[in-house]
């Protein structure tokens, strides 16, 4: 699950042939499945979108997370084996945009999801800003999102969108009271770095800011950085910036491509100042400690719902990634992958996604509308989080995390590695 962000990305879904209805079973439909889209008496449609990571700035490299397509493929393979969801087979239609295209290319998915093909649901691993609007608010359409996004395009979903990871304010939010109980950030003049997009200072000013000033602690400067060469180009003056306002401690809340290119500016600029990494925008996941300079990382701490780390203290692979990861290489005929492993973590996140999906699809029964599958995600409890820990969602989360753990970096394996075991979240 390495491509969450552009990490842990998800198994590219692809569509699965299915034996054409015949006139009787057509005239069988009911009056709900001829009023949803994507759905028949015998199948549902679900929409993929997904980014093509091939056109990434240079020098920066992402874990290998193997044959994506054949890994969504596979799970979806075994949810049809198994009978499909209450006797439809699911079709999987994937969307690949380009990053390079920006917000341009992903609404051009939305449309060709949406209205082209008419996609009862659409699942993805990354998607951001506008475009998730129009699959949910403007096209009406479910989306189950492994990336992260603001309270305010939640809202704006009005109860269409889901998450598997954690909104942009709850994300750091839940680093908080994690870093202070280790009293990591005491004596501490902090500063965050933050995206420049819409809504994201007020989800930092609300995830991060406020739940701060509850412990006495406050944010002495915010870095603003455009995801652009003209915000590459201004970070070597921001750099000098904090370190001469005596900055000494940094919250990461940009992607690992932009905290990496500002560790680089530190390092030219001869400054060292503690990171703190989280959940928001992927830095807690190996992509940051495999990009950003070492001597940077040394020293920085993190928090997660995800199991980043596990295999390289010697904990126990969780049964539900074991699980998928078995399915993967039956399905597939290869040997299964090695636990912790790059491949290993992707499929799984795959799986997960694929997962949470089929639960609410079946609990929503054969009268599968909107309205029933989106009660039924409502309901969703307790679930097993790919690669992670314990998920929910109810009437007001639309995030699923439940609880996170510790991080620390560890020079020697230049990854994270957890510190703590998992503790309830709490906002």
């Amino acid at each position: 699950m390495k491509a969450r962000w552009v990490a842990g990305v998800m198994a590219a879904v692809v569509l699965l042939g299915v034996t054409m209805c015949t006139t009787a079973s057509a005239n069988a439909r009911s009056a709900s499945d001829a009023s949803t889209p994507g759905v028949t008496a015998s199948s549902i449609r679900l929409g993929f979108i997904y980014p093509d990571t091939s056109n990434l700035p240079a020098g920066f490299k992402l874990p290998d997370t193997g044959d994506l397509v054949g890994q969504a493929k596979a799970f979806v393979d075994d949810l049809n084996k198994r009978g499909g969801i209450n006797g439809r087979t699911v079709e999987l239609k994937p969307y690949k945009f380009n990053l390079t295209d920006g917000l341009t290319g992903m609404r051009a998915k939305c449309l060709q999801a949406t209205e082209d093909d008419k996609v009862f649901a659409v699942v993805t691993p990354s998607f951001f800003a506008d475009p998730v609007l129009c699959v949910t608010q403007q096209h009406k359409t479910p989306m189950i999102l492994a990336g992260g996004t603001t309270q305010e395009i939640v809202n704006k979903s009005k109860g269409l969108l889901y998450l598997t990871n954690f909104t942009t304010e709850h994300a750091i939010q839940a680093s908080v009271d994690p870093l202070v109980k280790a009293k990591a950030l005491k004596g501490k003049k902090l500063a965050v770095l933050l995206e420049d997009t819409p809504g994201f200072d007020t989800a930092i000013e609300n995830g991060l800011v406020k739940p701060l000033a509850k412990h006495g602690l406050s944010i002495a400067d915010k870095v603003t950085i455009a995801a652009s060469l003209d915000g590459i180009n201004a970070l070597p003056a921001a750099v000098q910036r904090l370190k001469s306002e005596g900055v000494n401690g940094v919250f990461l809340a940009v992607n690992a491509i932009f905290s990496s290119f500002f560790m680089q500016a530190a390092v030219k600029a001869d400054y060292k100042p503690q990171y703190f990494a989280s959940d928001l925008s992927e830095n807690s996941t190996n992509i940051l400690p495999q990009s950003a300079p070492k001597d940077q990382m040394d020293g920085a701490l993190g928090t997660t719902w995800r199991r980043t780390g596990s295999s390289t203290i010697g904990q126990a692979p969780d049964p539900f990634d074991t699980t998928c990861n078995a399915t993967y290489a039956k399905q597939a005929g290869v040997a299964p992958a090695k636990a912790g492993s790059d491949v290993y973590s992707s499929i799984a996140g795959s799986c997960g996604l694929v997962d949470v999906f089929e639960r609410a699809a079946t609990a929503a029964g054969k009268n599968l509308t909107v309205a029933t599958f989106t009660k039924a995600l409502q309901g969703l409890k307790g679930f097993q989080l790919g690669y992670g820990g314990k998920g929910s969602y109810g009437p007001k989360k639309f995030d699923a995390p439940d609880e996170v753990r510790t991080l620390k970096y560890r020079p020697s394996c230049t990854c994270w590695v957890p510190t703590s075991a998992y503790q309830p979240v709490k906002f």
